[in-house]
């Protein structure tokens, strides 16, 4: 009987010790793993967004920013043009994103360059056609629903969502639902429903004034004070109206500063009448714009540009580039999808209006290649200035 008591005691000091090896282990291993969580706290949360940067650019004065907007409303089709490729710009953003993150999700109703939605199914990406039906998505929910080890870092989400958030009901309540995904602009999209909003992030930092011509915000009460006031702080020949909250191009008008005046007067009074029955579609936009104020750009050319496709006549152009900015583990990068030339309608070459000459008319063919030495030229200076606009939008700056 002895000998067998002893066995047993024998046993039970073995497995005790076991346990508290196990223990101390254990502790150890929640130690590191509380410590790896603290430090990666000190980081902002990950964030990713995808923008349209329409811009002006000559030799003389670099790069000088006419719009940022959200992508998932805007097109590349003047990309796919120019590279004789449907989706071109698309396939890049793709390439792109599967360093990132290897499980995609988008919205094909809501995105408004078809190609990006067909390549999206061409490479496998999973759909919804509204955000509602996303979230009522049982496959989306069961790899989304789990929240991430490391939201400091892009690589640990579960997946990327692709989406145009303004039609989406609640997006905070829509990520505590699903804290696994990340969403492409899902930090920045406040930013592109006002141009007024954008233009003052850009012009309230002294890095980022750099790249935006002169502008200002004026009131919809038309006068020949406010006239005068126009020309005196911009201090320009040439400039660009343009409505605080279109896209598309609409209702922007280049005017001369001899025919301010007038351009201001038609699009300012509240009589509407002096619109009335206009085929300018820029001026058609007014009828219906409601806000109080409105946007005056000074007018900033860019390098003139001979296209081989309409005979090497001279245009003077508008740059478009596709950017995505990513803010992952402490740090943001930049990728660049697309760069192309939007052209006029009319050449410098031919008698034509303010506008038909120097707004872009966004439909084939009118657009051109960049040539290399402009297009490294442009990535350099806006790799010097988008990632710090990104922090800012971002609340991420000291």
């Amino acid at each position: 009987m002895d000998k067998y008591i002893t066995k047993i005691l024998v046993s039970c000091l073995v497995l005790c010790s076991f346990f508290l090896s196990f223990s101390q282990l254990h502790s150890h291993e929640s130690e590191t793993t509380n410590s790896s969580e603290v430090q990666t706290k000190s980081y902002h949360p990950a964030a990713i967004s995808f923008f349209a940067v329409d811009l002006k650019y000559s030799f003389d004065h670099g790069v000088q920013v006419c719009e940022i907007q959200q992508s998932v409303i805007s097109k590349f089709r003047g990309y796919d043009f120019v590279k004789s490729r449907n989706g071109a710009a698309a396939e890049n953003f793709c390439d792109y994103l599967s360093t990132l993150v290897n499980n995609f999700w988008y919205v094909s109703g809501r995105i408004t360059d078809k190609s990006f939605a067909k390549v999206f199914g061409e490479r496998g990406w999973k759909s919804e056609r509204t955000n509602e039906g996303l979230a009522e998505n049982k496959e989306f929910a069961a790899e989304m629903s789990a929240p991430v080890y490391d939201p400091t870092d892009i690589h640990n989400y579960h997946g990327l969502l692709y989406t145009r958030i303004s039609r989406m009901k609640d997006l905070d309540m829509f990520l505590q639902d699903f804290p696994g995904v990340i969403v492409v602009d899902g930090q920045t999209y406040n930013f592109g429903f006002d141009k007024y909003v954008m233009n003052k992030l850009l012009t309230d930092d002294e890095l980022l004034s750099q790249i935006k011509p002169a502008w200002n915000l004026y009131p919809k009460n038309y006068s020949q004070e406010l006239i005068e006031q126009i020309k005196t702080e911009l201090g320009s020949d040439i400039f660009v109206i343009k409505p605080r909250r279109s896209t598309l191009g609409r209702g922007i008008i280049m005017v001369e500063k001899e025919n301010l005046a007038k351009v201001i007067k038609k699009i300012t009074k509240k009589d509407k009448a002096l619109l009335k029955g206009t085929d300018d579609d820029a001026y058609k936009y007014w009828k219906k714009d409601k806000n109080e104020s409105f946007i005056v750009e000074a007018y900033a050319p860019s390098e003139t540009v001979h296209v081989p496709h309409f005979d090497d006549k001279p245009f003077d152009p508008t740059m478009r580039v596709g950017v995505v900015l990513v803010h992952s583990e402490g740090k943001t990068d930049i990728h660049f999808v697309a760069c192309y030339w939007k052209l006029p309608i009319k050449p410098l070459s031919e008698k034509a209006s303010l506008t038909e000459q120097h707004k872009s008319y966004g439909k084939e063919p009118h657009f051109a290649e960049v040539s290399e030495e402009i297009r490294l030229n442009v990535e350099r200076q806006l790799s010097e200035t988008l990632p710090h606009l990104f922090e800012i939008m971002l609340g991420y700056t000291d």
